[in-house]
């Protein structure tokens, strides 16, 4: 087997090859997998395909409203259309997945307005959802076997009973989200001069991330491991990352899926969890799967 380094374009990216067989591995940015097929990534590129598609296989999905820009001849049809919404606050993002970016919260009509006639002057389409609360769990499937679970949450800065919200923000390791920030403190009547309780939690960006609170590489709920198995081979795919709401591993019933991911990255539990082991062993799994070796 042949390692070559590629030059500066592609930095970190690494090609590797037997002869018969080449694939480009790129470590540091999302996963890398080379038997997903251009189909699939597709499904998953689009937020509304690959929830019709999982509607099809019978699994329950986050709702949503599309707002495609080809569908509204000007932002004041647009904005009509946008009218209709009455329930605040609600989610807004673009339609295609663009790793987090974009993503608002309008707590009004006024700004429901602002966000979509933004997302549509870009020629964008985009979603809008109700925002649902529950455990968000990522399950990563590589080549028919599962090997990584964990909870995502939002970034967020323990109260001590001392400090002013503002205050423990200087200790926030993620950037701020300041309209979700704003959104959160005004539903719960607080102010960023709020002094909270001893271990209250205060969320501070929209874009959830991996948790401490539950990671999982192995012995995971069998129930859960079956059910993500089995999706996959409805989606007629190998690998997948799923984002889903469970409120309780024994119920698949009760299961949400939030999104699924063709493409999904790992490499960043190296830090976040501490964990050097599990990134390496995705990584020789797959090119041992991909050369047969």
């Amino acid at each position: 087997m042949t390692i070559v380094k590629l030059g500066r374009i592609a930095t970190n990216n690494i090609l590797i090859s037997n002869g018969s067989k080449c694939c480009v591995l790129s470590p540091t940015k999302t996963g890398f997998y080379p038997r997903t097929t251009a189909w699939f990534k597709t499904v998953c590129n689009s937020k509304t395909l690959s929830q019709e598609v999982l509607k099809k296989a019978g699994y329950k999905t986050i709702r949503s409203n599309l707002f495609h820009h080809t569908d509204s001849k000007s932002v004041v049809e647009l904005q009509a259309k946008l009218a209709k919404n009455e329930k605040f606050p609600i989610l807004v993002k673009p339609e295609e997945g663009r790793d987090g970016q974009g993503i608002t919260i309008s707590n009004s009509q006024n700004e429901l307005l602002k966000a979509g006639t933004n997302l549509f002057k870009q020629q964008l389409s985009f979603m809008t959802q109700n925002i649902e609360s529950g455990c968000e769990y990522r399950i990563l499937l590589v080549n028919n076997s599962v090997m990584l679970m964990h909870l995502k949450e939002f970034p967020f800065v323990l109260g001590n009973g001392v400090s002013t919200i503002s205050e423990l923000l200087e200790t926030a390791s993620d950037p701020i989200d300041n309209g979700f920030l704003k959104n959160h403190l005004k539903q719960n009547k607080m102010t960023l001069s709020t002094i909270t309780a001893i271990g209250k939690k205060i969320p501070y960006h929209i874009t959830k991330k991996s948790s401490l609170g539950y990671y999982k590489t192995n012995n995971f709920p069998k129930v859960t491991e079956k059910w993500a198995l089995q999706l996959a081979k409805k989606l007629n795919t190998q690998t997948v990352g799923i984002d889903v709401f469970i409120d309780d591993f024994a119920n698949t019933d009760s299961y949400r899926i939030i999104e699924i991911n063709a493409n999904p990255g790992f490499m960043y539990i190296k830090n976040r969890y501490n964990d050097n082991v599990t990134p390496n062993r995705i990584v020789e799994k797959v090119l041992r799967d991909y050369f047969n070796l």
